[in-house]
């Protein structure tokens, strides 16, 4: 399975998440910090072929780390399908955000839209400065929608290519 678990920021600091804990490394002054460590638990179910349904409850982990782009700020992605920001300088959570069924193994930031990818193959896009709004993609009911995107693209990159053919000819 796949887990982003290590992140250098702009500000020349190093995260690394393992197990239930995020740790900061500042290269500039060699400061070593525990920035966070995750208590919570989660409940698991699943349904077998037989019918019968499980309840397993497991410990919390970190499953992603990312930088914003200025480097001050963390997005910390985990098993519980939770999206948490953290503001670095001051070591204290700003944000925690539901939204995934499965762990959260892909983040992403563009400015102040944090992007996280789950097991459960959806994609949520948040805005940090704004009360939680997001946009939600589900990989699954998206993938016809995506492919009749692709379809239309290369049409319209066809007619693209010979009208720029036709022009050139003349």
């Amino acid at each position: 399975f796949y887990l982003n678990l290590v992140d250098w920021s702009a500000e020349n600091i190093l995260a690394v998440a393992l197990d239930r804990k995020v740790y900061i490394w500042n290269a500039n002054t060699y400061k070593f910090t525990t920035l966070l460590e995750l208590t919570d638990y989660f409940t698991v179910t699943k349904r077998l072929e037989s019918g019968i349904i499980t309840r397993t409850i497991e410990c919390n982990t970190v499953t992603s780390v990312q930088w914003s782009q200025r480097g001050t700020h963390l997005s910390v992605g985990t098993k519980a399908g939770k999206v948490q920001i953290w503001d670095v300088q001051k070591l204290c959570m700003v944000r925690s955000m539901d939204g995934h069924s499965g762990r959260v193994s892909s983040l992403a930031w563009s400015n102040s839209l944090v992007a996280s990818g789950s097991k459960d193959k959806t994609i949520v896009v948040r805005d940090v400065r704004a009360p939680l709004v997001e946009f939600a993609f589900d990989l699954q009911t998206d993938e016809q929608a995506r492919k009749d995107s692709e379809t239309i693209s290369s049409r319209q990159f066809e007619q693209l290519a010979s009208t720029n053919v036709n022009k050139t000819e003349r």
